[in-house]
């Protein structure tokens, strides 16, 4: 799993049954490097990002979908997601909290929104390290935005697959 976009990060808040598939992150470092001794693992994945993947339960941070449910997603249907775009915060981009392991069709969704910014509501970051708490605050607003912007997008798409269906059978 080499690439620049490969390294996700936990989300927080996560109920009971999710935390079973999660892990602490030394828990998590740990077991990525014996699995990275496993001679199946060397070379297709770094130890950080699958340590990551370990610790977000290998879920989507927004919209908590399975990224091993298939070779495909596992290995081209995520990205390393900055929670707050580190174009406007450039002193968070390597945060450990403001980084998450996303779905690619999230992380276009999202793009380079800022949760944080005034028409989000209260801003919950002002400066410093991004905590725990206010990354989960953030994950929320992103979901929300979204599954919001997600409506849209699919009641536009219905229209259009409507219109060209029609069209196939006209033709």
């Amino acid at each position: 799993m080499r690439g620049s976009c490969w390294r996700g990060r936990r989300r927080s808040n996560i109920g009971p049954d999710e935390a079973q598939n999660r892990m602490d992150k030394h828990k998590a470092g740990i077991v990525a490097r014996e699995l990275m001794n496993s001679e199946f693992m060397k070379g297709e994945w770094y130890e950080g990002t699958l340590a990551s993947w370990l610790r977000q339960g290998c879920k989507c941070a927004y919209c908590d979908c399975n990224l091993l449910s298939s070779r495909d997603a596992a290995y081209f249907g995520w990205c390393n997601e900055h929670i707050l775009p580190k174009s406007q915060y450039p002193a968070l981009a390597d945060s450990e909290w403001n980084t998450v392991l996303a779905c690619r069709p999230c992380n276009q969704l999202k793009a380079r929104w800022d949760p944080n910014g005034e028409e989000s509501g209260e801003r919950v970051y002002t400066t410093g390290a991004l905590t725990q708490e206010q990354a989960a605050t953030l994950i929320g607003r992103v979901r929300t935005r979204i599954q919001d912007r997600r409506k849209v997008i699919e009641l536009r798409f219905q229209q259009q697959r409507s219109a060209i269906e029609n069209a196939l059978r006209t033709a």
